[in-house]
């Protein structure tokens, strides 16, 4: 029996690395993800026959910046390139910006080389599959061979490269598990991990819009924006939900707001209720926001930058979105028939960055119209969401915020408020009242506009509508000196 020993195991692993390795081209999205938490995708558009048993298949048209020129590429796809040709025999060519071939032999067995991809001076990059081992791909095993890339010269021989000895992965169910950028290849060094498949949904999925605006009541955000004239603060916190089935959903949110202005008044504030209500439906804007990492979009002379990351917000994928940002000038016109940046034009750049159960995090917005030049930009810069919070706040509440009457919150009372909403009237009860204090009770609507106010002479008191219209009012009680010892917040129906 100990004779059998080698062959059966040298057996066993010529059967492992003879299996099907070749689902690099599957349906659906794969997103892959850098060191640095920003991600690629590869999503098959279409697929075309080609001869006897081949295939060619094409991905999604990506922006990629031409550093030599100064010109943007859209012809080219996003990680594994626009266009990808599989043979029978389980061959894959892909193409890098110079439409180089790169190639990828997924049915070779171990120690079996090719040349991968062509270097200078007929030099050329050997790929070797030097392992086969058990690896945890998508949170699962899988058997995953490993390629791993050296230099050679005209002469095969091995000569410098910063890729000598750096090793792609190529996983037996999900494809290449670990991959370069085809585009920049062979003059990038930045490795790509497999993150996630749409078909099978397993790992990172696409961001979309109801992931994005999945609020609370409690959730509360902070703002700091500026432009060129004026700078802002801003409070936002969830008071109400109100989901209509997956179309849509609607939030009651109190917004506050700190302005403050190189011109006269130069400062002034905001304290009231609003509705925000966002649409699930297909729409031109939810289009854009369903772009993949790079996707480039073509409208007119504009065109859109996407991306796609978890860097910024931890735990929470984050998706960017810019249009307007770039320009293409057609020879008529005195251009070069190239894509560009917008700088030494007339130019504007819009950008938002969504992220997941945060909304919209970060707006920006660039004008130029030489010698002129306009600027906005508002970034979220602390958020609450039940017992998760990140970064750090404004201020600790709308009121410290406005600063109502001038006076700083030192709430030691506490209020209770019965029935809340109410439709006529409420019962107000004070808990650590002294009527020898005389203290006063002052009503005002999220505006911040007084209502009306009087003296309280005992730990409870009844508060009447008196036509004031529906809606969230703020109640305070105050010392003598106004100094606020307690708020709460009331409901007419």
């Amino acid at each position: 029996m100990k004779k059998l020993l080698f062959p059966l195991f040298f057996f066993w692993i010529n059967i492992l690395v003879a299996q099907n390795y070749q689902n690099i081209c599957t349906p659906g999205i794969t997103f892959y993800r850098s060191p640095d938490n920003y991600f690629m995708a590869f999503r098959s558009d279409s697929v075309l026959p080609v001869g006897v048993g081949d295939t060619l298949f094409f991905s999604y048209r990506a922006i990629r910046t031409l550093s030599d020129t100064g010109c943007l590429d859209t012809t080219s796809g996003s990680i594994l390139g626009r266009k990808i040709y599989k043979t029978q025999t389980g061959w894959f060519y892909l193409f890098n910006r110079n439409d180089d071939t790169v190639k990828i032999n997924s049915q070779a067995t171990l120690n079996q080389s090719w040349r991968f991809c062509p270097l200078p001076a007929n030099g050329y990059l050997e790929a070797n599959v030097t392992s086969v081992i058990s690896d945890t791909v998508l949170g699962a095993p899988d058997a995953v061979k490993i390629i791993t890339l050296q230099a050679k010269d005209a002469g095969n021989n091995n000569i410098e490269h910063p890729l000598n000895q750096k090793s792609i992965r190529l996983s037996q169910h999900w494809g290449l598990s670990r991959m370069l950028d085809v585009y920049s290849v062979p003059n990038d060094t930045t490795f790509y991990t497999l993150a996630g498949k749409s078909v099978p949904a397993v790992g990172i999925q696409n961001l979309t819009w109801p992931e994005i605006y999945d609020y609370h009541a409690g959730d509360e955000f902070h703002y700091i924006g500026g432009a060129s004239t004026a700078g802002w603060k801003t409070i936002m916190k969830v008071l109400t939900r109100t989901d209509y089935g997956s179309d849509s959903v609607k939030y009651t949110l109190e917004h506050c707001q700190q302005l403050m202005s190189a011109t006269y008044p130069n400062y002034s504030t905001v304290h009231d209720t609003v509705t925000q209500t966002f649409s699930f439906i297909e729409n031109p804007g939810s289009a854009r926001l369903s772009r993949l990492p790079g996707e480039f979009m073509r409208g007119g002379y504009s065109a859109g930058d996407y991306w796609f990351s978890t860097q910024y917000f931890p735990y929470r994928r984050q998706k960017g979105v810019s249009w307007g940002g770039f320009l293409f000038t057609p020879t008529w016109n005195g251009g070069d028939t190239c894509w560009r940046t917008g700088n030494g034009y007339y130019w504007t750049i819009s950008a938002g960055d969504y992220t997941e159960g945060l909304g919209r995090t970060r707006t920006y917005w660039d004008q130029a119209d030489p010698p002129y030049y306009a600027h906005m930009e508002e970034n979220l810069v602390y958020y609450k969401k039940g017992t998760n919070s990140w970064g750090t706040p404004i201020t600790t509440d709308c009121f410290t915020l406005l600063s109502i009457e001038g006076k700083k919150a030192e709430v030691q009372t506490g209020i209770k408020v019965v029935p809340n909403p109410a439709e006529t009237e409420a019962q107000v009860t004070l808990h650590g009242f002294n009527p020898d204090d005389s203290w006063n009770f002052t009503l005002y609507t999220y505006s911040g506009i007084k209502v009306f106010s009087g003296k309280v002479s005992s730990n409870q008191f009844i508060l009447s509508r008196d036509g004031l219209a529906s809606g969230f009012y703020i109640l305070t009680i105050s010392d003598r000196d106004g100094a606020i010892k307690g708020r709460t917040r009331m409901i007419y129906k």
